[in-house]
């Protein structure tokens, strides 16, 4: 089909064209830059003239008696597909409501200058822009549910935040390289901010690498242009003055994930505002992308450079709005003196955090914790298991314990002496009373956990139990295995329980015959018995480096020396300290 001309503009703006035709004209519009040009200056051009001969209009009948003969849905531009459905958005200088307004207006005009030659009164005025809200209205009750309510994977804070109304709609888009990439939602409160876009080819369809990267940078704006920076620090250095900003990359602070055919944008604020640094009403996310990374089976198949530049608004009124903070300043000092003050709670709609300070010093070796929040009737609602390992949890996979939102919950170690942590959930209901149960305060200390000398190939037919400082721990058929990555792994079964107040085990090692040595993975799953013990089960994976693999002599070999046998230990364990009890009201409403 050749380029439009304008009588083909009037009829499909009249409603004229067959089936057939509307197909064939709207399939070229959605790809010639041209002819959208040509429909929009045609809309405006009619508007315009409908504006400066509207005074002329004398009798309210006229336009009355054209209502009449028009048909209930006459405006063939308002069947258009939505922008979204679209193989390629392009070249509309005013899209969305402002055109489809004019639009309307503009074939009300046709009408009437055809029928009696003259423009149309306020009455017809009233009836095109009644058409124009029931259109609205037919829409929105088809687009209501939106992204992330849709999006598997997501935590349940978000899902219930856009349920709720707080995920906001956006049509950006920007093109380089052949690759259109669309920011299509933002949702966001005082917690974080979470973008939602799309990759697509020239043709409008989705990459077909699903998992994807978007590097670039990444800056945070007000909405009068002032960069915004975190104030504290998330690292694990711990010697950062209180209130220092930190020299982090800003893009480095997004958590990133692709999900269905959606690139999800994570950002958590509870390190970006506080009464010092109040919350805007409105942050603009300057994200200027660079390079588009596609992965299939988690490994690059192409890198795509190009510019690809966004202003995306995020509108944050509504969000402070809904959102409530309830100061605790609640205090309890164990024997052992580690001080644990529960600040305030904030109940966002995404997410309720628990701000939390302690004496605990920050590093990877720091003291960790365990709590329960407990509703009225004593029902556990949330806990926090502050321990490397993940315990199983039905509402989100593997968690740091009951509906975290493991993501937005960070640490920030604003000084050598003092750390506070921000414990984020599923959003509790700010009108209910909750009591937190403090469970367990520990240590990281030196072990002396070591094996015999472990042959590989018997393992299978003679597991070796070792007993030592009261832990028990067996180790099974060891096998060779590639990863997701193709990375060549021993893995060998394990399971044990460790001893009384050891809640974990933690700097797995193992020596080969030849002296070699290499750090090792636990993978597996803990729990305790009816004695409160920890009982863990699972394998160690252990990679073979360079190793070559001799099938049907051992399990791997370096090119001249075969692996037949490991040493294996652990390094440190965490005990619990003892006579550590705390419960504290945490009164939800002020």
């Amino acid at each position: 089909m050749g380029c439009l001309k304008t009588k083909q503009l009037i009829d499909y703006l009249e409603d004229h064209l067959s089936s057939v035709e509307r197909q064939e004209f709207e399939a070229h519009l959605e790809k010639c830059l041209h002819c959208h040009e040509a429909l929009d200056s045609f809309v405006e051009d009619v508007y315009r003239m409908e504006v400066a001969t509207k005074e002329e209009l004398q009798k309210e009948r006229i336009a009355g008696t054209i209502i009449e003969k028009l048909p209930d849905y006459p405006l063939g531009i308002l069947k258009l597909k939505p922008l979204e459905e679209a193989q390629l958005q392009i070249g509309w200088k005013r899209r969305g409501n402002n055109l489809m307004k004019k639009s309307a207006l503009a074939v009300a005009s046709i009408t009437a200058v055809v029928a009696i030659g003259i423009a149309i009164l306020p009455l017809f005025t009233t009836y095109v822009s009644g058409l124009y809200a029931h259109q609205l209205a037919n829409e929105s009750k088809v687009t209501s549910q939106g992204i992330f309510s849709t999006i598997k994977g997501l935590d349940a804070g978000v899902k219930q935040a856009a349920n709720n109304g707080f995920a906001q709609p956006l049509s950006l888009s920007a093109i380089d390289q052949g690759i259109a990439l669309e920011i299509k939602e933002v949702l966001a409160d005082p917690l974080r901010i979470m973008i939602a876009g799309v990759a697509k080819d020239k043709e409008g369809k989705y990459l077909k690498e699903k998992m994807q990267t978007w590097d670039g940078e990444i800056t945070l704006k007000d909405k009068d242009g002032k960069i915004l920076k975190p104030f504290y620090s998330t690292d694990f250095k711990g010697d950062l003055p209180a209130k220092q900003e930190s020299s982090i990359p800003e893009n480095l602070n997004w958590y990133t994930e692709s999900l269905d055919n959606y690139q999800i944008f994570q950002r958590e604020l509870n390190n970006f505002f506080n009464d010092d640094h109040p919350l805007p009403d409105e942050i603009i996310v300057e994200y200027n992308v660079t390079e588009i990374k596609c992965r299939e089976n988690g490994k690059i198949t192409r890198t795509i450079q190009g510019n690809w530049n966004f202003q995306i608004p995020v509108d944050m009124k509504k969000a402070k709005q809904a959102t409530e903070t309830v100061h605790i300043n609640q205090q309890y000092t164990s024997p052992q003196g580690t001080v644990f003050a529960i600040k305030e709670m904030k109940f966002a709609p995404s997410g309720t955090v628990l701000v939390i300070e302690t004496n605990i010093k920050g590093g990877y070796d720091r003291d960790m914790y365990t709590f329960q929040i407990l509703d009225e009737k004593g029902a556990v609602v949330a806990s926090w298991e502050d321990v490397r390992g993940r315990y199983p949890d039905g509402n989100n996979g593997y968690t740091m314990g009951k509906n975290v939102i493991a993501f937005a919950s960070v640490v920030q170690y604003n000084t050598k002496d003092k750390t506070t942590f921000f414990s984020v959930f599923s959003p509790l209901d700010p009108n209910k009373k909750y009591t937190l149960k403090l469970g367990e305060i520990n240590k990281l200390e030196k072990a002396n956990f070591k094996t015999p000398k472990l042959t590989l190939a018997s393992l299978v037919e003679k597991p070796v139990t070792v007993d030592q400082n009261g832990s028990t721990i067996m180790f099974g058929k060891a096998e060779l295995k590639k990863d997701k990555f193709g990375i060549d792994r021993i893995e060998i079964d394990i399971k044990g329980m460790l001893g009384k107040d050891i809640v974990e085990v933690e700097g797995w090692e193992a020596e080969d015959e030849h002296g070699t040595e290499r750090s090792i993975d636990y993978i597996g799953e803990k729990s305790k018995d009816k004695n409160g013990n920890v009982v863990m089960e699972g394998k160690l994976s252990m990679k073979t480096a360079d190793f070559k693999i001799k099938p049907g002599k051992s399990v791997a070999a370096p090119p001249d020396k075969e692996i037949k046998e490991l040493t294996i230990q652990y390094l440190y364990e965490r005990k619990i300290q003892p006579d550590v009890s705390w419960e504290v009201p945490l009164q939800a409403k002020k």
